[in-house]
């Protein structure tokens, strides 16, 4: 797995993990819709980068 798609899953399940436990770090309403954009964004889009470069064999 190359290191570009390893940062984008990383930022995606760290934004996920923030989201879900927001009943235990106090963060403001208007963050929630941005930490779920940028956690399912991050995700797919890391998902997307390692299985483009799998069929175009980069790394």
């Amino acid at each position: 797995m190359n290191s570009g798609s390893m940062i984008l899953l990383a930022v995606g399940a760290i934004c996920l993990v923030v989201l879900v436990g927001q009943h235990l770090w106090p963060v403001p309403r208007w963050l929630a819709p941005i930490l779920l954009f940028v956690g399912l964004a991050g995700i797919l889009a890391g998902m997307g980068w390692f299985a483009l470069s799998l069929a175009l064999r980069w790394g």
